[in-house]
């Protein structure tokens, strides 16, 4: 019985094989588990830091990242809007309707004006050449020129969200309530 077990046995061979799978395969469990532990680690620093806490270091970008959430949400409510006039116009709720459209179509206002303020457009400046149809070759090559020559310092943060394109080619309000 011992003689069969030792190094001379015709089976050692498998063992060993068998054993060193097994092994290899707890180390690549540990380091998957390892790295997706610092997966984990990356997302929950990444949300930490924009955190909307008064005084973390980054609030200003949570509340730019938040405001263009809430901005985005709202403009997109305009077909959800019309479809709740029409409804309340329907069943003779006319006042709670022109009420509802009159508050919406203030806060639209109050968001599209905002955008700006929170969104100054030196911080927007794209680093596109100006053209159009009132450009002139010297005008556009003076742009592209000022554009090569600006230091890396003054490019946009990546951080900071760009801001929210508002849809105002949308038709939702009902003619009938103005």
């Amino acid at each position: 019985m011992l003689d069969e077990e030792g190094p001379d046995c015709p089976d050692a061979e498998l063992y060993s094989e068998a054993s060193s799978v097994l092994t290899a395969s707890k180390y690549s469990q540990s380091n998957s588990r390892i790295s997706s532990r610092s997966s984990k680690n990356r997302r929950k620093a990444e949300r930490k830091k924009l955190s909307l806490k008064e005084g973390s270091p980054m609030e200003d970008r949570a509340l730019m990242h938040a405001l263009s959430e809430i901005i985005t949400t709202v403009d997109k409510m305009r077909e959800e809007i019309h479809s709740l006039l029409k409804a309340l116009v329907l069943f003779q709720f006319d006042k709670q309707a022109g009420k509802l459209q009159l508050a919406y179509e203030e806060a639209l206002q109050t968001m599209e004006g905002a955008v700006p303020e929170v969104w100054p457009e030196g911080l927007l400046s794209s680093n596109a050449p100006v053209t159009g149809p009132n450009s002139t070759a010297n005008s556009i090559m003076a742009s592209f020129q000022q554009q090569q020559q600006k230091p890396a310092a003054s490019q946009p943060d990546p951080e900071i969200p760009t801001a929210p394109k508002m849809r105002n080619g949308v038709k939702w309000k009902l003619t009938v309530l103005k």
